[in-house]
């Protein structure tokens, strides 16, 4: 019955550890890097901008692209996301960037947003 429990600890690790490593060494092979601070239209009247978008090229995907999220007065990076897609533009909105057609980030990022930034 122990033996039992932890092959199923064992096959757990290796299915959720596998590809949070894989994506790790994916993030870890950036390229080339486009910046935009958030506009103006997208932020409340009369305040500095309060998030910096950038969308970086994986070299080790011919569509992969990293997307991360800035806070711009810090510069701590407060989301990342991992996508394959062609479409390389981010949207501005007063509550959302798009940096897909169908992905985005709440502005402001959500607590899980920012936890996941943190890791490796």
């Amino acid at each position: 019955m122990r033996r039992r429990y932890l092959v199923w600890a064992l096959l757990i690790a290796v299915v959720v550890g596998f590809p949070y490593a894989y994506g790790a060494w994916e993030r870890s092979k950036v390229g080339e890097c486009t910046r935009q601070i958030q506009p103006a239209f997208a932020r409340p009247a009369n305040s500095s901008p309060a998030y910096v978008g950038e969308i970086c090229f994986l070299g080790s995907s011919e569509f992969g692209l990293l997307f991360r999220l800035y806070d711009a007065r810090g510069g701590e990076l407060i989301a990342e996301r991992l996508y394959y897609d062609t479409d390389v533009d981010m949207v501005w909105g007063s509550n959302k960037v798009w940096y897909s057609p169908h992905e985005h980030v709440s502005l402001p990022p959500t607590m899980w947003d920012r936890f996941r930034a943190k890791l490796p």
